[in-house]
């Protein structure tokens, strides 16, 4: 499976995967991307899993969720029912070929009016091909007698961690850091770090070799919070990656910002690697106009 972990504080939420793919036959490879950013009307926010890494053709789950929000302005919350009503109908004929059977979304998120939420979508399969499909708040924050911050993790790292003697240390350790990063006192970067560190100390621990080396880390903040934006960071054995294509899916408003962002970015290169100016001289240029052209406005909700 993998590791999926979710952090929320007072102005930012934070998640961690691995990026592990591994097959029945004992093989694996490295290079997933478990996670997806959606900004909606009304809030902001997260998705990571733990479960199928890809279908048997190949493709990850992080884009076809993507693909199944696109050209839709859907709330957000919205929009995960949405998730959820398609993993109903998509996910039990590939889960019953996988090991447990189970898919498990995390989506932590704040909305507009400062308040958070922890979501939870569950599909299992069992022996018999029995399938069960769930859609819960798990967790709210910014309530009366609800915790400042929030932690959940799902997959075989999340059981990893568990078990660790250590874990309370560690969970101790994240909510001051987080602290200090809400109060401006520690950088994104200190917890990025961290939390990369954490991926790496679980695929160093997970004896069934299902959590890998490289992860993503990813924020996003509180709408309205006085701390400037989001991002995310990728690494190999936690160190920091400086490679400018990578990205992840990201849903804005209906917008399929990674796609359109893609366009963008293989344009330029296209020309720098051709001796131009990274960007045409006047405000057409066919070979990006030909790309985002290509860019589907339209949901597709299979997963192939």
């Amino acid at each position: 499976m993998t590791l999926a972990l979710a952090v929320i504080g007072r102005e930012t939420v934070w998640v961690v995967v691995d990026r592990r793919l591994s097959y029945q036959n004992g093989t694996y490879r490295d290079d997933a991307v478990k996670m997806m950013a959606l900004e909606a009307d009304d809030g902001v926010g997260l998705l990571i899993y733990a479960g199928l890494g890809a279908t048997a053709l190949g493709n990850e789950p992080s884009a076809w969720m993507s693909a199944t929000l696109r050209g839709q302005g859907w709330l957000f919350e919205n929009a995960l029912a949405r998730i959820a009503q398609a993993a109903n109908d998509q996910l039990p004929s590939h889960l019953k070929d996988i090991r447990g059977g189970q898919h498990f979304i995390l989506a932590p998120m704040f909305y507009k009016t400062g308040r958070s939420r922890l979501f939870a979508i569950k599909n299992v399969v069992d022996g018999s091909g029995r399938h069960e499909g769930t859609f819960d708040v798990i967790t709210r924050t910014g309530e009366i007698s609800a915790p400042t911050i929030a932690i959940a993790g799902v997959g075989t790292g999340a059981r990893t961690l568990d078990r660790d003697q250590h874990f309370g240390g560690l969970r101790r350790s994240l909510h001051s850091l987080i602290k200090k990063n809400d109060d401006g006192r520690v950088s994104d970067q200190a917890v990025a770090d961290r939390l990369a560190k954490v991926c790496f100390q679980v695929h160093q621990r997970t004896a069934d070799k299902t959590v890998g080396p490289r992860s993503i880390v990813a924020w996003r903040r509180r709408p309205g919070s006085t701390l400037p934006g989001g991002g995310q960071a990728f690494y190999t054995d936690q160190v920091l990656e400086d490679n400018v294509h990578n990205s992840i899916p990201f849903i804005m408003a209906g917008l399929d910002v990674q796609a359109i962002g893609s366009a963008y970015m293989e344009t330029a290169w296209d020309r720098i690697e051709r001796g131009l100016e990274p960007w045409a001289a006047d405000s057409i240029d066919p070979e990006l106009d030909r790309r985002l052209s290509e860019i589907s406005h339209d949901p597709d909700d299979r997963l192939r």
